[in-house]
């Protein structure tokens, strides 16, 4: 069972998610359709431990710790910004993740 509850996410001032209430009963299948930059990629990311929300509850399975999700994801493209460096890439992703010593590791 995946259950969401007010799961929002901002980048910055962009509101990317909006309060997303959601539950997938075990054996159900669920499709996102959206237009680019509804929001798609960014509430899997964030299922998959990927992104850390800005508000809300997400519940996969049995009561899990917090972002200790049991769930991955294979994509047709990397997560890594073509725009940015190798460097900015592990910063980002980093910074995304609270990882102590950021500097210093990166």
């Amino acid at each position: 069972m995946i259950e969401i509850e007010n799961l929002s996410k901002y980048f910055g001032h962009f509101l990317a998610l909006n309060k997303i209430n959601l539950i997938v009963e075990k054996g159900e299948f669920l499709t996102i359709f959206g237009p680019n930059g509804a929001g798609k990629s960014t509430l899997i990311r964030i299922l998959s431990n990927l992104l850390r929300p800005t508000e809300g509850k997400i519940k996969i399975g049995e009561d899990y710790p917090e972002n200790d999700y049991r769930i991955g994801v294979i994509s047709h493209s990397t997560f890594l910004y073509d725009n940015l460096t190798a460097k900015e890439n592990l910063y980002f992703y980093g910074k995304m993740n609270d990882l102590p010593e950021l500097k210093t590791r990166v």
